[in-house]
């Protein structure tokens, strides 16, 4: 309720209440006026606002969302505050007659940056500072907000507001009495002054108003080492800030460091030195130097001199360069606070520096800023602080506290508490981060340290040779801090402002360095324990031939159905998968156990990292174990397999004991020889098991033998090295050098000895890439060791002649340990894993580089082969590279100029590649035409890119010179695709193959990980649903598995190579399911190296997934720019039809299993969207062959097969989800007549092609494939139930079709069953509705049973009647409504089909005519009912429409039923509210005269009150209706749905038809007689098209859109008059020129719609559909449930009153109305309180 000068606006109520108002005075500024309103103290803001600026004469010029209420105090501004619009006006302290002004709440601020610039933007003065420095930050281009904050700015604002500055310094000078403590705290430059902002104020509440000035500066130095050349903005700032605390002494620095800086200043200032201008006394000493060196003698010369240094240095490289050097000081990056602290031994204070960093607190000389003492934030336990001490407890580091006295309490604990808050933020951020395509960047692990309150976590990236995850207890919770945070309530901010604080003591024990040295051994000795037991228990089941529990291969779904062959397959691609693993960590183990001279980081480090891969392996081993049993039954081995298996065991049982041996005797070197051997034997064993499973190794034995001849190789040459390394010892006097020499001499035969081991281990699984990086980490310790030797006999230290005998030596040594890299690297190019350079997808413009495994230090040179192939493929790569680059750069012209350039000159380099290799070509002519046809292509592409690249240089702001640069790059990229040569391919399609088996093998491992946790994981939930995503990839593993397979033996094969792609498309996304998964379940595992193996298995799968996604892509891209040929097609038909015939296969057998997270209902949609898709690629493909257009039936052919690909994979969802084989046999044969004849289709378009003035079949097989595809959608399950109801129905057409008998009878008995039956369809109607809605196929399947029982039983009754009536006029009159019935019933059903099919993305208007169809079923059964119940009667006039009103009120409650996601009217909030008062007044006006008309016996009026009473119940639900949703949608995170432009439903059907009718016209063969009727079918729906262009003009806001869509109206119009005059021609005379003709005609029709389809079906003409989240609906359930009260309360006083109008004297009667109609009026009550105060 509002009342405005004297007048009440009432909002639905008619009285008012003194009690619940306020009176308020409106100030509006801009006006000068004051406006007394008043208002229900239970309004909301926002709804106070709306009704001032209703009812006020408000002038306003800028958006009315932006203004706002604010209490403005004059005398005292901070004390101001802005009312929050979502709070009610009795939330704040307001009384009668107060002040409000209603304002803009937008105002300029003046910032001031640290180079002197000021900056004026606007800011929201609602906002709080914390909240404003997100926006501040944005603005200036700022990422880490957090780390800055506001200062007032003294020296702006001191000769303008005294007062003001006075006001703000009253405190702190107050407090500080002290002179001498005042001039060193000037002089020590602390931040005591410093008047920081209160970030949970807003600025109004501390006095900065629209003249003050602010200045941006960091106040915490957290995140700025990751600052430079990228970040021009903080560097800047950051360099301006490290400036200022060099010069000013904030940072003492020696002489020679002042000189240093300034000459980089200089160098940032004023460029490169000039000796003619660059002279002594152009500069300002004091603005270079502390002033302690302003006065040095000959300092500018030597700052000059300084200055030369830097030459060529750009101003961002020095300041760069600058502020890494400040960075170096001790001093950087801490505040200071000047304290007292007291003198030891005495019982005085003494002045002292107090400093806070990101790390530790610091106590500091207050004269030379020497740091005194340091305590790590590991150390301090807690702090508190009061109005003048502040103390610091460090529990067991110290024996008393450290109690300061200061002034700065609450400063100093508001910067540590900062720290912390920013640090908690990044822990966030960093947990909840993910990569764009769902891979997180997992290249580096997590240190992380645990610091308190709020379980604060330091995160560290790192990046050891070996990644484990360390946690640190650091710090225990300390005290309520004073800085803003979203939780804080508002007790908290009281007792900010009271300004003291209070301790929250939390105690957190300390781990010592003992107890974690300690603890980590106990970890190892476990993690052995547990290897030995598990491996005993497998070793004893080999031995008794025990079944063992599930393999890997068991968790795959469809085991039961592969062949053989397949499943031998999958069976050795796990076996040395694992076999890989286990050699890979041996390899690990040994490089591990390698360090002898650092026990320090042997025990923290490697014994986390021995763990792991001691765990590795024994997973992997139990792993091998019971797959080996799976593949002995499989092959029927009588070999010795289990014996091989059984010694690998027992060998890694003998490598465990050495392991374990050697930690325990401090690694001494017989223990470690025996290590070494030990592994050699496992390796040994491990390379004859992959010879016996796979015939032979992973890659050739001579390959292997010579791999090992070249390990030798480098032993043997490392041996002469140390030999003339002690040669050099032997001559050297110096005790001291000779025992470094023999050390790494030593060293170097060790790491020698290390890579023969290692080699020996992985060289018969060489081609996996977790070998290779281990074989080559020893291969780097080798040269480190070398390096070593080299350094330790440097001359003069050792004689001339030997050190160049030692390194001549060591060049030898690298030759042949290049020689052994090279020959990694020939397996790694072999099978191209990861050796050629690849790009990524573009990430936010930039490229990034896949991650490559080196195969060479930098002192180890590879050797070029320089051959064309070579430059052939660069060229390529460059060319895809800078191509990407320049889509990515679309708005920065000079980029893609940029990235044109290098295109340009890598496709000359191509063009000149292809020319050479056709002058190569002597015997083939057709090869040779097609790499000068390639070269020619390339060419033009390339021409014309240079073309669109000078107009986009000459104008850079040009976006459509732009969009013509990219186009012409589109070509030249798809030329370039063309010149790929099948030796290119191949190369692409082997990578696709490695990178596939890769992933395969990574994900084995996260499988086996997973396997290990069952006992281990904390959180079981977590755990099952890692197991449960591990099955879907065991199951998706063979698809893989065969699909390599396949491409390796038909590596040419386009069905081959598109079947190896799309099982790599379809293994990728849930492999980074699995990933994510298993992130999440590593910190659960309470065992640490099964974590740390879960953990490092799932960050290899997201690199070789990574990896696998670009080359893809790449391969898709390739296959999508050559052009498909029938032979492919035929083979890839053969392929699929095998596919359904292995789904039918498992259907009868009954082992075709449901997929996770798969329905009926989630498998019809998909199988319903997939068939749709047909009829769109079928219009693109006939027209591309009645163009002549080639490429574009390649195209539409490619996607053809996809979408088959798509449409098998849903027939086979859908099958396995149906009970009913009758069914699944029908939607199979269906499915394979679509198989059909869209290869029939794809075909007969390709032969069109080639023989254009032929005739084709394709109108035919068009007719054919869209039957099939129509047959398809009516086999679902929805649509057959629906069908079976409409057959049941047509039943009674002859029924109603007569003739009727006359017969007598009871005719009430007959009237009492039609109202039963009646009610019962009325209700099976509603039923069916909501089913249909719900989408829920079992659902519907009882409905539509129900509806078809319940219309069966209502005829049956109609018929009955109809038979005992004697007049014939109603008799006719009956049987015209019961047809009406039957009718309405069926086109009911018909919609019903329609919505089915997809009911999550039906548009709103089939559901409005789903919605309309049961109201028309409704009506047509109360026809029924009228027409059976007229007489001469009164009663039965008043019964009858008591019936109907029943009726229409119980249907319109239907919508009432569910949360109300779509609007149901035009209405706003208001209009609502305004028709749910409105309709309960005249819904209570009608029960008044219902009651008045019944005890009065007024027939008239009752049967007026009845049908009012009625309206007003459906209108009330309508308004509570769109109310509920109105409330529901403005929830936060409810999205509103958006109107879209055009309807692209109409627009799409319009299109098909006009592409039919053409594409009928074109048939040599058609009838004359239809040769009109297609001129006006093409009329009628262009026409239609022309009228929906028209509307989207009017409807879009673009300039662009609208003019195209008016020109696209204006094409299309004239080529349909053309093209009508052209077949009015056709028609007259008939003749085959005037046929081909009208053909030509027809084209640019076509080519007009063709282009304005694609324009009109962007998504940004399409409108969103609206989403309301769980709190929304929640919101909307009281309304909904006191509207469906009130139609329940409102039927049951009908209900009574039809009796009581008959026997008004009745009193239970009475009494029963009354009771009904409180009900109802309580019912009103409760929907008109919920709408009106929502929450």
């Amino acid at each position: 309720m509002v009342t405005s000068s004297g007048s009440t606006t009432s909002n639905g109520d008619s009285h008012q209440q003194s009690g619940h108002m306020m009176t308020l005075n409106i100030h509006i500024p801009r006006d000068s006026s004051v406006h007394s309103m008043q208002f229900d103290v239970q309004m909301l803001i926002s709804d106070i606002i709306h009704n001032i600026q209703q009812y006020l004469p408000l002038v306003v010029d800028h958006d009315l969302s932006e203004y706002g209420l604010v209490v403005n105090d004059i005398q005292h501004s901070s004390r101001s505050y802005w009312l929050d619009p979502t709070k009610i006006l009795n939330y704040y302290p307001l009384k009668n007659g107060d002040h409000v002004e209603y304002k803009n709440r937008y105002r300029p601020l003046k910032i001031r940056l640290l180079d002197g610039t000021v900056k004026t933007i606007l800011i929201d003065d609602s906002l709080i500072v914390a909240q404003l420095m997100v926006y501040i930050c944005t603005k200036f281009g700022i990422a880490n907000y957090d780390e800055y904050s506001l200062v007032y700015d003294l020296e702006a604002d001191d000769g303008n507001n005294n007062t003001k500055t006075a006001t703000l310094l009253r405190d702190r000078s107050l407090q500080r009495t002290d002179k001498k403590m005042e001039e060193l705290r000037k002089k020590c430059h602390t931040d005591d002054d410093t008047l920081w902002l209160d970030q949970s104020k807003s600025l109004r509440q501390q006095d900065i108003d629209e003249q003050s000035t602010v200045v941006l500066r960091r106040k915490y130095f957290f995140s700025d080492t990751n600052i430079d050349q990228r970040d021009p903005v903080q560097l800047n700032l950051l360099y301006v800030q490290c400036r200022n605390g060099i010069v000013d002494g904030t940072h003492p620095v020696t002489y020679d460091e002042a000189i240093q800086f300034a000459g980089l200043q200089c160098q940032i200032q004023f460029g490169d030195h000039e000796e003619s201008k660059h002279k002594p006394g152009i500069i300002d000493i004091r603005d270079f130097l502390p002033k302690e060196y302003a006065k040095t003698k000959n300092v500018e010369r030597k700052i000059f001199l300084e200055h030369k240094k830097h030459a060529s240095i750009s101003e961002l490289d020095g300041k760069v360069k600058y502020t890494q050097l400040c960075r170096s000081l001790r001093t950087y990056g801490v505040t200071f606070f000047l304290v007292k602290e007291k003198m030891s031994g005495k019982n005085k204070l003494v002045p002292r520096l107090l400093g806070v960093t990101k790390e530790s607190i610091i106590r500091v000389d207050e004269r030379t800023k020497d740091f005194l003492e340091i305590w790590p934030l590991t150390h301090v336990k807690r702090w508190t602080a009061s109005p003048n001490t502040f103390t610091l407890d460090f529990g067991d580091y110290a024996t008393a506290y450290y109690s300061v006295q200061t002034h700065e309490g609450q400063q100093i604990s508001q910067l540590i508490a900062g720290y912390i808050d920013i640090i908690l933020k990044k822990r966030k951020d960093r947990e909840c981060t993910t990569s764009r395509d769902g891979i997180a960047d997992e290249e580096s692990t997590m240190i992380e340290d645990m610091i308190a309150p709020g379980k604060a976590t330091i995160i560290q990236p790192n990046r050891p040779a070996i990644d484990f995850v360390r946690q640190q207890n650091v710090y225990s919770p300390p005290v309520i801090r004073g800085t803003f945070s979203n939780g804080t309530n508002s007790s908290d901010q009281l007792q900010q402002q009271e300004g003291y604080f209070i301790s929250q003591i939390h105690e957190q024990p300390r781990i010592s360095s003992d107890n974690h040295s300690n603890h980590n051994n106990t970890i190892l000795c476990a993690a052995i324990e547990h290897a030995r037991n598990t491996i005993h228990t497998a070793q004893s089941q080999l031995a008794r031939e025990l079944p063992f529990d599930q393999s890997l291969s068991s968790m795959m779904n469809n085991q039961n159905h592969w062949s053989n062959e397949n499943r031998l397959d999958v069976s050795r691609q796990l076996l040395t998968s694992e076999l890989s693993t286990i050699n890979a960590s041996t390899a690990q183990i040994i490089i591990l156990t390698s360090d002898v001279n650092n026990p320090h980081r042997r025990h923290d480090d490697s014994n986390h990292s021995l763990s792991t891969a001691i765990s590795t392996i024994t997973n992997n081993l139990n792993e091998f174990c019971r797959e080996m049993d799976v593949y002995r039954n499989l092959v029927n081995d009588k070999t010795n397999l289990p014996d091989q298996t059984r010694r690998l065991c027992t060998v890694f049982n003998e490598l465990l004991a050495y392991i374990q041996t050697l930690t325990e005797n401090n690694y001494d070197s017989a223990t470690r020889q025996n290590v070494l051997v030990t592994a050699s034997r496992l390796g040994e064993i491990s390379q004859d098991l992959v010879r016996r499973l796979t015939n032979d190794a992973d890659c050739s034995v001579e390959y292997q033998e010579k791999l090992l001849t070249l390990a030798k190789s480098v032993a043997n040459t490392t041996a002469l090295y140390v030999l003339k390394a002690k040669d050099i010892a032997t001559n050297v006097q110096e005790q001291q050098i000779v025992n470094e020499i023999i050390s790494t001499a030593t060293q170097c035969a060790l790491a020698t000895s290390q890579l023969v081991a290692c080699t020996k281990v992985v060289a018969a699984t060489i081609s996996n890439p977790l070998c290779q990086e281990q074989l080559i980490e020893s291969a780097r310790g080798v040269t480190r060791s070398i390096e070593a030797v080299l350094q330790s006999c440097v001359p003069p230290m050792t004689p001339e002649v030997f050190f160049s005998d030692l390194t001549d030596a060591g060049r030898i040594v690298r030759k042949t340990l290049n020689e052994f890299l090279l020959h990694i690297k020939l397996i790694t190019d072999t099978t191209a894993a990861n050796s050629d350079r690849m790009f990524s997808p573009l990430t936010n413009g930039t490229p990034k580089l896949l991650a490559r495994r080196l195969v060479a230090t930098d002192d180890i040179e590879e050797i070029d082969e320089e051959n064309e192939e070579k430059h052939h493929d660069q060229s390529i790569e460059q060319i895809l590279v800078a191509s990407d680059r320049l889509f990515s750069s679309m708005g920065d012209a000079a980029e893609m100029v940029k990235q044109a350039k290098i295109l340009a000159q890598a496709t000359a380099q191509l063009v000149s590649s292809l020319r050479q290799q056709a002058e190569s070509i002597d015997d083939n002519t057709n090869e040779q035409k097609r790499f000068l046809s390639a070269a020619k292509m390339l060419a033009d592409a390339t021409s014309k890119m240079v073309e669109s690249a000078k107009g986009c240089a000459t104008k850079p702001h040009d976006t459509h010179l732009q969009y013509q640069l990219k186009n012409s790059v589109e070509e030249l990229r798809s030329a370039t695709n063309l010149a790929i040569t099948n030796s290119n391919k191949r190369k692409v399609f082997k990578r696709v193959e490695q990178c596939a088996k890769h992933c395969a093998s990574c994900a084995t491992q996260c499988i086996a990980a997973t396997s290990a946790l069952a006992m281990m994981n904390k959180n079981q939930s977590s755990h099952q649903e890692l197991v449960q995503q591990c099955k879907i990839i065991a199951d998706l593993i063979p698809k893989v598995v065969q699909s390599i397979r396949a491409s390796m033996i038909k590596p040419d094969s386009y069905t081959f190579q598109n079947n190896l792609i799309n099982a790599c498309e379809d293994f990728l996304d849930p492999a980074v399911h699995l990933t994510n998964i298993a992130r999440i379940v590593v910190p659960t595992v309470h065992d640490q190296s099964q974590a740390l193996h879960l953990n490092n298995s799932s960050k290899q799968l997201t690199q070789a997934l990574n990896d696998l996604r670009a080359y893809v892509n790449r391969a898709q891209e390739l296959n999508n720019s050559i052009g498909i040929d029938s032979e492919s097609i035929l083979e890839l038909s053969e392929l699929l039809e095998r596919e359904l015939n292995d789904i039918k296969r498992q259907a009868k057998s009954g082992d075709l299993q449901v997929r996770p997270n798969e329905t009926i209902d989630t498998c019809s949609s998909q199988y319903a969207s997939v068939c749709k898709q047909f009829n769109s690629i079928i219009g693109r493909l006939l027209n591309a062959v009645h163009h002549n257009d080639e490429r574009g039936v390649d195209d539409c052919a490619q996607d053809m097969l996809q979408l088959l690909r798509r449409f098998i994979n849903s027939t086979r969802d859908l099958i396995a989800t149906i009970t009913d084989h009758q069914m699944q046999d029908s939607t199979m044969e269906r499915s394979r007549d679509v198989l059909k004849h869209t290869i029939q289709l794809l075909l007969e378009a390709q032969r069109a092609l080639r023989t254009p003035h032929e005739q084709n079949k394709l109108p035919t097989i068009d007719h054919e494939l869209s039957t099939a595809v129509n047959a398809c959608l009516s086999n679902m399950p929805s649509q057959r139930y629906l069908n079976e109801v409409i057959k049941q129905m047509s039943e009674y057409v002859y029924t109603l079709a007569g003739p009727f008998d006359r017969k007598t009878g009871p005719l009430s008995i007959s009237s009492e069953n039609i109202d039963r039956a009646a009610a019962d369809l009325n209700q099976a109607t509603t039923d069916l509705v909501v089913s249909t809605h719900k989408g829920v196929t079992n659902d519907l399947a009882k409905t539509s049973a129900r509806f078809s029982r319940a219309f069966g039983d209502f005829i049956d009754n109609g018929i009955h009647y109809v038979n005992h009536q004697h007049e014939d006029d109603k008799r006719s009159r009956l049987i015209v409504s019961l047809k009406n019935v039957h009718t309405s019933s069926n086109q009911l059903l018909e919609r019903a089909k329609s919505v089915s099919l997809e009911p999550s993305v039906v548009e709103q208007d089939m559901k409005y005519q789903l919605a309309n169809a049961a109201r028309a079923v409704t009506e047509t059964i109360n026809d029924v009912i009228t027409a059976c119940l007229v007489s001469k009667s009164a009663n039965s006039v008043e019964h009858t429409e008591c019936d109907n009103a029943i009726v229409k009120m119980e249907t319109s409650k239907a919508i009432l039923q569910q949360a109300v996601l779509q609007p149901c009217a035009n209405y706003t909030y208001f209009d609502a509210l305004d028709h749910v008062v409105e309709n309960s007044k005249r819904l209570g006006e009608a029960m008044t005269h219902i009651a008045s008309a019944s005890k009065n016996i007024n027939h008239s009026l009752f049967v007026q009150a009845v049908q009012e009473a009625s309206k007003a119940v459906c209108h009330l639900t309508e308004a509570s209706a769109q109310a509920s949703y109105l409330i529901g949608i403005s929830e936060l995170t409810s999205t509103k749905g958006s109107t879209p432009v055009l309807d692209q439903v109409l627009f799409n059907r319009a299109v098909e038809a006009i592409r039919h009718a053409c594409a009928d016209l074109a048939n040599s063969s058609i009838n004359r007689d239809d040769i009109l009727t297609l001129a006006a079918t093409v009329a009628k729906n262009t026409s239609s098209l022309c009228n929906i262009c028209r509307d989207a003009s009017s409807n879009t806001a673009d300039p662009v859109a609208r003019r195209r869509f008016v020109q696209s109206a204006k094409d299309v119009a004239n080529a349909t008059a053309e093209l009508v005059r052209a077949i009015k021609i056709l028609d007259s005379s008939y003749t085959p020129e005037n046929h081909r003709y009208c053909m030509e005609i027809s084209r640019p029709l076509l080519q007009s719609i063709d282009e304005l389809h694609t324009f009109a079906m962007s998504k940004d003409f399409a409108g969103a559909p609206p989403t309301i989240n769980a709190a929304g609906r929640q919101s909307q359930e009281p309304i909904l449930s006191a509207a469906r009260n009130v139609v329940d309360g409102a039927c049951r006083i009908v209900e009574c009153s039809k009796t009581l109008i008959v026997n008004s004297k009745e009193a239970s009667l009475w009494q029963q109305l009354a009771t009904h109609t409180k009900t109802v009026s309580e019912a009103i009550k409760r929907l008109a309180t919920s709408v009106k105060h929502v929450d």
